[in-house]
């Protein structure tokens, strides 16, 4: 880079009081930075990094594990970053295992669901359906969920983990059993192997926890009540002591996330100011001295909900994390929280075959079939020459394959369930139009237009919800009135959410007790 450019760059920096002095040379290294470009940082809002370049960069670029060989970790510090839209160089070591290709965007999601309970009696059973959909779309745009986080699941262990199940992902839950409300999640992809996990609840607070050997990995996700004693939060926290200490001599990266209710926490200068219980203050005490013995970051910079921070993020290695995001979501009133990771630590594999993609009788809609045209077509066959045609042990095969060949071409294909009625896909589609043009009308300003753009959007999320209850009762009604003429479809649809086996990879060393 020019003298000039590198002066220009400098003075722009110069102006950011939150990031370290040794990173000024590291972000000359960052791959779209280039030296035909000027960075322009603006710190106004003291919670955003912005570069503005060329119009056609991604919006996450990638990191190569390649620069990350080149780097001294140590050189970091323990000095954090305000995490913005400009990826952390130096890929850790956690890349370098990578299976899936460098075009995947990875992240953990976290969010505060404040329930997610499946149930015919709940009014919240539609939530589910909003986060598979989130993260259908993401992954189709090539944004991958490695780990999905889930505080105040407010579950019950009568409910089955297929109930709830996430297509591609395995299921981890702790729920409280001895009052309402509370409970966690952690969905992690079906590719991950863990090796060992824990939980904990004592009916206030609840904490659960993952050691994934082949991404290195140890995932926890906690939910703290505002009402929590600290007895019960410094149990916890003892629980996740001991998992991380007898990690300590295989270099595990953590992830500690959840819904902590810590308001008066100052995450800038980790201070805890006036305003708390005595509880609360002791907690975040002892929250702080958990982060000091075990050298961890919080990335969460920007409220989470209202002008509050409440759900957490912490990492031992703060470039695992490249950038954070939260976003508002219909479904809580905590925001959406999106963590970019600088690696992928799984894939997504690949859906199994379904009876559906076979050819035979049972992928055909017999309901759709034309049977005058079937008639017709058996009627033309000359089923005395194809008997004659070869042995007496070759017929049945003949005969079948003759019959099946037939229907092929009169009866059509069964189409595979969406699980979503057809009304909801609409009102999805004409949301993220809306969304579209409230983006439009946030950078005109228009006061008259957003107003009316944000109804709209909610109106919609209403009927959304309305749209998804409505399709589950009326499956449910329809079931119920033939358990006596078509009991085959009542049990078929009981058996959806019955109790199942979940495919869930364990990995382990040695025999140890069910997860």
């Amino acid at each position: 880079k020019g003298s000039s450019r590198r002066l220009r760059m400098t003075a722009d920096l110069n102006q950011c009081s939150f990031l370290p002095v040794r990173l000024y040379t590291d972000i000359y290294r960052v791959g779209h930075l280039r030296s035909d470009r000027v960075a322009k940082l603006d710190c106004r809002d003291g919670n955003q990094v912005r570069d503005i370049g060329e119009k056609d960069e991604p919006k996450y670029p990638r990191l190569s594990p390649r620069n990350a060989a080149h780097d001294n970790p140590s050189d970091y510090g323990s000095s954090y970053v305000r995490h913005s839209s400009t990826p952390i160089p130096n890929a850790p070591r956690s890349a370098q295992a990578t299976t899936s290709s460098d075009d995947l965007l990875s992240s953990l999601l976290l969010l505060n669901a404040r329930s997610l309970n499946p149930s015919a009696m709940s009014s919240c059973r539609y939530k589910l359906h909003d986060v598979i959909s989130h993260v259908e779309e993401k992954r189709r745009s090539g944004h991958l969920f490695p780990f999905i986080a889930i505080t105040e699941s407010w579950l019950k262990s009568y409910l089955s983990d297929a109930q709830i199940q996430i297509p591609g992902y395995s299921l981890s839950r702790c729920d409280r059993e001895k009052r309402h409300g509370g409970g966690v999640l952690l969905y992690s992809l079906s590719s991950l192997p863990v090796s060992s996990s824990g939980c904990f609840d004592d009916g206030i607070c609840q904490g659960l926890y993952n050691i994934y050997p082949s991404a290195k990995l140890f995932v926890a996700v906690i939910y703290r009540p505002p009402d929590a004693s600290i007895s019960s939060f410094s149990k916890l926290l003892d629980v996740l002591k001991q998992a991380i200490e007898e990690l300590a001599e295989h270099d595990y990266d953590i992830f500690l996330t959840g819904d902590f209710n810590l308001p008066q926490v100052d995450w800038e200068s980790l201070k805890i100011h006036s305003g708390g219980t005595s509880d609360a203050n002791l907690s975040a005490q002892h929250l702080l001295s958990f982060m000091s013995t075990y050298l961890l970051t919080q990335m969460v910079r920007v409220p989470t909900r209202g002008d509050s921070i409440l759900d957490l993020a912490f990492c031992n290695n703060e470039r695992l994390i490249a950038n954070v995001k939260t976003e508002p979501t219909d479904i809580s009133d905590h925001d959406m929280v999106e963590l970019l990771l600088s690696f992928t630590p799984g894939v997504m594999e690949e859906a199994r075959a379904t009876y559906l993609d076979e050819v035979n009788f049972r992928s055909l809609d017999f309901n759709r079939a034309d049977f005058s045209k079937l008639n017709a077509t058996f009627k033309a066959v000359n089923w005395e020459e194809m008997r004659d045609s070869g042995s007496f042990e070759e017929f049945p095969a003949k005969f079948t394959n003759k019959v099946l060949n037939v229907c092929l071409d009169s009866i059509p294909r069964k189409r595979p369930p969406t699980g979503r009625p057809k009304v909801y896909n609409a009102l999805r589609r004409r949301k993220a139009k809306l969304k579209s043009r409230l983006s439009a009308a946030l950078c005109t300003g228009d006061k008259a237009r957003i107003k009316q753009l944000e109804d709209e959007i909610g109106l919609i999320s209403y009927e959304i919800k309305e749209a998804i209850i409505h399709h589950l009762d009326v499956e449910e009604k329809r079931a119920v009135e033939r358990i006596k003429t078509n009991p085959k479809y009542f049990y078929s649809f009981a058996k959806s959410f019955s109790k199942v086996n979940i495919a869930f990879p364990l990995f382990t060393m040695e025999r140890r007790a069910g997860h």
